[in-house]
């Protein structure tokens, strides 16, 4: 069987879970759809790219898409031989059977480079060194002297004046060369237990578990669940790493098989006694909470946004901005209403949502909200 090639996505998804891996090496068909909001994501990574190219000006993009990637290898050589080049955008890198398109090559020195990955987040993970020390090791295998590595992410300390996005300040840069240097010693054996697992002619037998959800959730988390319990302790929220290894080695994968005298939280058995009696919790307080509620009752939800890249004045990057609120009014007889508010134009609309808003809930009744948040 030949074994496929190795990307730093892949290499990272390995890191992960070595059956992630098989399945984005040959059966990425059962991976879950991507949703709107990883989409958003995804395309927000896309704009923060771009603009920290910005900060690299007269710098050369190598154009050929991951479909192409010996071409794109060839194109970035080319470039690196014309020392009038500043920096290379998505260079392509090929070397010990992996990979890479590095999103800033900056030259330095006229020999030496800098390696810059540029994230979306607004600071820095530990799931960024081993990324930022596979491409060290593909660039210095290669034969580039680096001359540092690290991370290009977002100031979230930022404001935008409503004007013109100051580059230089929406983003920073956090230097991760000690670190990724630090890595080079093991990422060989890592590369190698790899590619000896997609070598093989059956996928290991991993079984699903905490570790499919860090640092990511894996895309395959549907498929590896589908038989899962409906009442699943992985899921059960509150439940630490630790307590569902224990419960796992005990062969306990429902709730309902929880040994009574398993240590839980006051609320998690609770729960667990709940689906064990199939039937409902009510507190003893809920009555005398609810007598407290005057008429009329404003039932309050609310929706908002947060750009990575702040687009009104005063707001920084992933601020929560409100767009939208709806207003279920019940009056004292039980007659219902709904009031709304939805700002449809490419403005800012925080003062005329909050001045909505408080016309709405007048100065007498109760509001009730499902969350904190609101």
């Amino acid at each position: 069987m030949k074994i496929p090639k190795l990307s730093k996505t892949r290499f990272l998804a390995g890191m992960q879970c070595h059956l992630r891996l098989w399945y984005e090496s040959f059966n990425r068909d059962l991976a879950s759809e991507t949703d709107p909001v990883q989409q958003a994501m995804f395309d927000t990574g896309h704009e923060v790219g771009k603009l920290a190219t910005e900060l690299y000006p007269g710098g050369v993009r190598i154009e050929e898409d991951h479909f192409h990637h010996e071409d794109a290898v060839r194109s970035t050589l080319e470039v690196l031989k014309n020392r009038d080049v500043p920096a290379i955008y998505e260079a392509a890198f090929f070397e010990d059977g992996v990979r890479i398109r590095v999103d800033v090559l900056q030259r330095v020195n006229g020999n030496a480079w800098n390696l810059i990955e540029v994230k979306s987040s607004t600071k820095l993970k530990k799931e960024h060194v081993p990324d930022v020390a596979v491409q060290l090791h593909v660039l210095q295998s290669a034969g580039l002297s680096v001359n540092l590595a690290g991370i290009m992410h977002i100031n979230n300390q930022y404001v935008y004046d409503g004007k013109n996005l100051d580059r230089n300040s929406f983003l920073t840069f956090t230097d991760q060369t000690e670190e990724a240097l630090s890595q080079q010693g093991v990422i060989p054996s890592q590369l190698a237990a790899l590619k000896d697992m997609l070598g093989k002619n059956e996928p290991p037998n991993i079984l699903p578990s905490p570790h499919c959800k860090k640092p990511y959730l894996c895309n395959f988390w549907e498929h590896c669940t589908q038989t899962m319990p409906e009442y699943w302790v992985v899921n059960e929220k509150g439940i630490s790493t630790k307590m569902q290894k224990e419960l796992m080695a005990m062969g306990v994968e429902d709730i309902r098989e929880i040994p009574a005298d398993f240590p839980l939280s006051a609320i998690q058995q609770l729960r667990r006694d709940c689906v064990v009696n199939q039937k409902e919790y009510i507190g003893p307080a809920l009555g005398g909470e609810l007598m407290k509620v005057e008429h009329p009752i404003h039932f309050l939800d609310f929706e908002t946004i947060g750009s990575a890249i702040p687009k009104y004045a005063g707001t920084r990057p992933y601020q929560t901005v409100p767009f939208q609120w709806s207003n279920h009014v019940m009056q004292e007889n039980g007659n219902l209403e709904h009031q709304e508010y939805l700002c449809l134009e490419d403005k800012d609309p925080r003062e005329e949502f909050a001045e909505t808003l408080f016309k709405a809930l007048g100065e007498k009744g109760s509001i009730v909200v499902y969350t904190t948040y609101e």
